[in-house]
């Protein structure tokens, strides 16, 4: 997709945080989860389904089997992939960003991304879309127009400052997770810098509903098929070509600020900073490489036989 803006060199190091707040702090949540309790992951994720789509008993068990070889295909093949991309990434932040790195970290987290959301399309989540009921399919409205009161409530029903506030809060929160607490001028920064970002949670919730209508109708024409519907879900999760305009102009300029922001925070971490957050995902690493080089539950069952 032709992109309205591109960062220039010295907004593009701001990426690499934008990127880990968006992405790898998601993903580091869910492998964190993974190193623990990896066996109930299956199990987990159903069930977190059926809160959206009231599954059945079949339903589960349809879902729990085409979970368990993805994952499994995910733990063998992706995670190496992952603890390559953390443990590079420990090293140039250890060192101090430049753009080099910047580019290198976006267009990486891009390609990861892309990889997963693709074989999730085709592993699990079209065919447990398209196996909805009519039920199903008005449960599913019902949970998201519930989200929709959340996000309304959260950030439509407030004042400008207290959306900024929220996301200051939330830039806080996930850089803290790597860097170690920030002090108070850092805090101070991020606060300010937020103030200034444009104010776009009204062209961003006009997306989202375009985007479950466009979804909803898609399952409720169960005779147009599989492709149709993977083909929309690929639009609005990967490339983003079914975005509205509008909201695609508004989201680029929150980013560009958003990039300026997150390049001067990134510039007054201490060398100390640095260094934890480069020990946090070096540690990361560690536990995905584990995880990767772990036999499956049934292969060492076989072997105590």
């Amino acid at each position: 997709m032709t992109r309205t803006w591109r960062p220039n060199p010295r907004r593009r190091t701001a990426i690499v945080l934008a990127a880990l707040l968006a992405g790898i702090a998601l993903l580091t949540a869910g492998c964190s989860l993974v190193r623990l309790f990896w066996g109930h992951l299956p199990d987990a994720m159903v069930a977190r389904a059926d809160d959206w789509l009231d599954l059945d008993s079949n339903g589960e068990q349809a879902l729990r089997a085409r979970l368990v070889p993805w994952l499994e295909r995910a733990r063998r093949e992706a995670f190496p992939r992952y603890a390559d991309f953390l443990r590079e990434l420990a090293n140039r932040t250890a060192a101090g960003f430049n753009a080099q790195d910047a580019s290198w970290v976006e267009q990486r987290l891009d390609l990861l991304y892309a990889e997963a959301a693709e074989t999730a399309l085709d592993a699990w989540l079209v065919p447990t879309l398209r196996g909805l009921s009519p039920s199903q399919r008005r449960h599913l409205a019902k949970r998201l127009r519930a989200r929709n009161a959340h996000y309304r409530d959260t950030y439509l029903r407030v004042s400008r400052h207290e959306r900024a506030r929220i996301i200051a809060g939330r830039i806080v929160r996930e850089v803290e997770r790597w860097t170690g607490k920030l002090d108070v001028h850092q805090v101070a920064l991020v606060e300010h810098g937020t103030a200034r970002l444009p104010d776009t949670a009204a062209a961003w919730y006009r997306d989202r509903l375009r985007m479950q209508a466009t979804l909803l109708a898609d399952l409720d024409a169960t005779d147009a098929p599989s492709a149709a519907l993977r083909r929309g879900l690929e639009a609005w999760l990967i490339d983003r070509r079914a975005r509205d305009p509008e909201s695609g102009a508004y989201r680029e300029v929150f980013r560009a600020r958003l990039s300026a922001l997150l390049v001067r925070l990134a510039r007054s971490l201490s060398a100390r900073q640095r260094l934890d957050a480069a020990r946090r995902f070096r540690e990361l690493a560690g536990q995905l490489d584990q995880l990767a080089a772990a036999q499956p539950p049934a292969a060492a069952d076989n072997e105590t036989d």
